[in-house]
Order: structure tokens, then C-alpha cells, then sequence
């Protein structure tokens, strides 16, 4: 069990990261620079709202940070059930 759980968190470790990413792009472009010349003003917007909403993907990584719990959560209800055949003989 313990395997799946460090999968889980392996896996949303990198989503989170290229979640985060999104929202750089996204201060980038709102700042500006040099090389955003080549795009006019309605486009250098909608690059910039285009990576605020991917930012959004922020619940894919919450997935796996909960999806964890499941095999913890079966872990402790079996030593829970331990417990108690072992108390009652």
C-alpha cells in the first residue's frame, strides 16, 4: 500500500509544477516585454487570459493529492479491526 501512496504523490507533484508554470506565462505576458511585439494588443490579452484560465488545472493535482487517503484510510480501518479481535480474546 504504501507503494500507490508514494505513486499518488509522485504524480501530483509534476502537475502541480506545470500548473504553476501556466500562471508564469501568464505574469509574463500581462507584463510585457521585447518580444511581445509581435502580437497586437488583443491577441497579447487573450494569450494572457488563455493561461490564467489553464491555471485552472489545479484540480487535477487536488485528485491525486486526495486519491492518497483511500489506501491510508483502508490501512487504518484494518488495524482498527486488529484492535479489536485482539481485545476480545
Amino acid at each position: 500500500m504504501g507503494g500507490v501512496n508514494g505513486i499518488f504523490i509522485l504524480v501530483s507533484i509534476p502537475i502541480a509544477f506545470l500548473n504553476e508554470v501556466n500562471a508564469i506565462a501568464a505574469l509574463v505576458l500581462i507584463r510585457g516585454g521585447d518580444f511581445l511585439l509581435l502580437f497586437d494588443k488583443p491577441q497579447h490579452d487573450a494569450l494572457g487570459m488563455l493561461f490564467l484560465r489553464l491555471h485552472g488545472g489545479f484540480d487535477v493535482a487536488e485528485i491525486f493529492w486526495g486519491l492518497w487517503l483511500f489506501p491510508l484510510g483502508l490501512l487504518d480501518t484494518g488495524r482498527a479491526l486488529f484492535q479489536e479481535s485482539s481485545a476480545s480474546r
